[in-house]
């Protein structure tokens, strides 16, 4: 039903035959791929039964704790908010313009798109969403790219920094302890 439908839509769009083709034969491919991983995945349901019967237990219990989702809900808000704050007091020290509607809707934006998997890592997809959703503000392209840039150097690069000194002092202190401590200083 769905190639027929493709066939009699595609000749009243004026899609050629090749275009046309290709279009019915992804289509079939695509069902063909769905009706397969749907029996492969009925196949490890029956066998991961008791692990899932765990799993649901699991769930339930974790419905039964209110408190406790309140508490991370409300972090999670806290954080989030504290990205377009940070966002918001960037605009103003880089550009002097910026309202905190401005950031948060940038700041959210720019990380909804980033969750998507389009590139490793979501590398490149913060940025370009953040200049892109800027652009209607008023923002010139450079100035979200400035914007953008300490952004991620501030939350990801200088953390990053910081973390890598503290592990390398970390293990300078537990070579130098265990060297000291067994005698050998060589």
């Amino acid at each position: 039903l769905w190639v027929a439908l493709l066939v009699v839509f595609g000749r009243g769009l004026g899609i050629g035959g090749d275009l046309l083709r290709l279009a019915g034969r992804l289509t079939i491919g695509l069902i063909i791929f769905v009706v397969v991983a749907m029996l492969v995945l009925r196949q490890y349901m029956r066998r991961q039964g008791a692990q899932l019967a765990s799993l649901r237990g699991m769930l339930h219990a974790m419905r039964r704790q209110k408190l406790v989702w309140l508490v991370h809900g409300v972090l999670g808000l806290v954080v989030w908010g504290l990205y377009a704050l940070k966002a918001h007091v960037v605009f103003l020290g880089l550009l002097g313009q910026g309202s905190l509607v401005l950031a948060f809707v940038v700041t959210m934006s720019a990380y909804a798109v980033a969750l998507l998997p389009v590139s490793p890592g979501g590398l490149g997809t913060f940025e370009a969403t953040f200049v892109t959703v800027s652009s209607p503000f008023g923002v010139s392209v450079e100035g979200a790219l400035a914007v953008v840039v300490l952004l991620r150097l501030v939350t990801f690069w200088l953390s990053l920094a910081v973390s890598a000194v503290t592990v390398g002092w970390i293990v300078f202190i537990k070579r130098r302890h265990h060297t000291t401590a067994s005698g050998f200083s060589g």
